[in-house]
């Protein structure tokens, strides 16, 4: 896998295509609502991790916020991702 001038990635496949996805830019995506697309008008701290909307009221976890509006941002319905995992090794459960 190869980045591409900052407007994809360059992901070869088994029979030798290029497919090239286009990723949205992640600026800002910790200050826009997923909700209803405003922005704050302050950065979060780092050590803030609940988004609440001053638009909206929204609250969301600040990684799931901003993972929505890279969805919404790429075209996607972040709609039913909740709780979807992609193939891996099992999570780890707490102790």
């Amino acid at each position: 896998m190869g980045e591409r001038a900052g407007s994809g990635i360059t992901a070869s496949s088994t029979n030798r295509q290029a497919v090239v996805v286009d990723t949205p830019n992640p600026a800002h995506t910790a200050m826009d609502c997923a909700g209803c697309g405003a922005r704050t008008k302050h950065a979060l701290p780092p050590l803030e991790r609940i988004y609440t909307c001053t638009a909206c009221g929204a609250v969301f976890p600040r990684d799931k916020n901003s993972a929505r509006v890279m969805l919404l941002r790429a075209g996607l319905d972040p709609a039913g991702v909740e709780g979807v995992r992609p193939d891996g090794p099992p999570a780890r459960q707490a102790a």
